[in-house]
């Protein structure tokens, strides 16, 4: 494993487990393109299939939690308007 992958891979997981605020995909594309980058072809890949499977994991676990705009179901729909 390229050791770029390796720092890379530690940074996502940081992201997924310390910083709640920053959504799933956030990290994944920020990861990756970096991996695209200042890698080799072939980890961009890797990183995105590692990381999916380590989120997975963890959300099993229980050890993410995902909070504020955008990061839970629903918390983007606008109230429904009422005709008063």
């Amino acid at each position: 494993m390229a050791r770029i992958d390796r720092i890379l891979l530690r940074m996502g997981i940081c992201e997924f487990k310390f910083f709640p605020e920053i959504p799933k995909k956030v990290t994944m594309n920020e990861i990756i393109e970096i991996a695209k980058e200042y890698s080799t072809s072939a980890s961009g890949k890797f990183i995105n299939g590692f990381l999916d499977k380590i989120y997975e994991e963890l959300e099993r676990e229980g050890k993410i939690n995902k909070r504020g705009r955008g990061l839970i179901d629903g918390s983007l729909t606008k109230p429904a308007k009422t005709n008063d």
